[in-house]
């Protein structure tokens, strides 16, 4: 399968699986309980199989790009960098604007700011230097990984509190491919090109699609659904957007030469 081929079906299939899950968030969710509609359950039960079904497919399709080779990939240029600002933004804004530690004791929220600070001035760091094509210690590529350690504690227990049983499946996959698609970069940052650029390869498409899935729906149904009880929940969702965004530019870089 050509490069080229796999982007449209990924396009595609994120696009369809964007709308699919928010038409779920918006009609199928009841808006008081937070659980799913009694007339919607079979419905609903189809888009998370639809959904499922696109994740394999993206995966599957990504594998068989026959162009991804084992070799240095150029991890620079301005859409890259600008993915670090973003996600960077992102952390700013879900970490001290948000009520994500809603409920968070003092020494964990504590040490949520330090390692939130810590990430956020290693991405604009690392994206500033790419810009100017200067040299920056690779190891603080790290710190966003420690960082996303630190978020997923946090969301998964906080889980308790969340209804819909699909969104704390789909959140904890998205954060789970979050934080090792951060630590295939990392590695490849600090001078380890991986074996398995493929699997890489799909792995971070795979990580975009999911993250996508998870945080734009749930945006985009704040916009309709005021009151939707499972919308005040302690779900990273700018973050998920940063993360797809990310995960794409990490991707197109295994589809091109250096």
């Amino acid at each position: 399968m050509s490069a080229k081929l796999n982007w449209i079906i990924f396009l595609i299939t994120a696009t369809l699986g964007i709308a699919l899950r928010t038409v779920m968030l918006i009609f199928a969710v009841d808006s008081v309980s937070g659980f799913i509609k009694p007339e919607y359950v079979t419905p609903t039960i189809i888009i998370v199989f639809a959904l499922t079904l696109g994740a394999l497919l993206i995966f599957g399709s990504s594998l068989a790009v026959r162009k991804i080779a084992d070799r240095d990939l150029n991890l620079r240029g301005i859409l890259f960098s600008v993915s670090l600002f973003v996600f960077a933004l992102a952390i700013i804004y879900e970490t001290f604007f948000s009520n994500i530690l809603f409920g968070v004791g003092l020494f964990q929220r504590l040490l949520h700011y330090l390692l939130a600070v810590g990430a956020v001035g290693s991405l604009i760091y690392i994206g500033i230097l790419k810009l100017l094509k200067k040299r920056y210690l690779h190891i603080l590529t790290l710190t966003p990984v420690i960082f996303l350690i630190s978020r997923l504690i946090i969301v998964f227990s906080g889980f308790s509190s969340i209804s819909a049983i699909s969104d704390t499946i789909i959140e904890t996959v998205a954060m789970c491919l979050a934080l090792v698609t951060f630590l295939f970069y990392s590695k490849i940052e600090c001078g380890q090109p991986t074996k398995k650029a493929r699997f890489v390869f799909a792995l971070s498409l795979l990580c975009g699609y999911v993250s996508a899935i998870s945080s734009v729906p749930r945006i985009i149904a704040d916009l309709f659904m005021i009151e939707q009880a499972i919308h005040l929940n302690p779900v990273p969702s700018f973050t998920g957007i940063a993360v797809a965004f990310f995960s794409v530019m990490f991707a197109y870089k295994f589809s091109v030469e250096k």
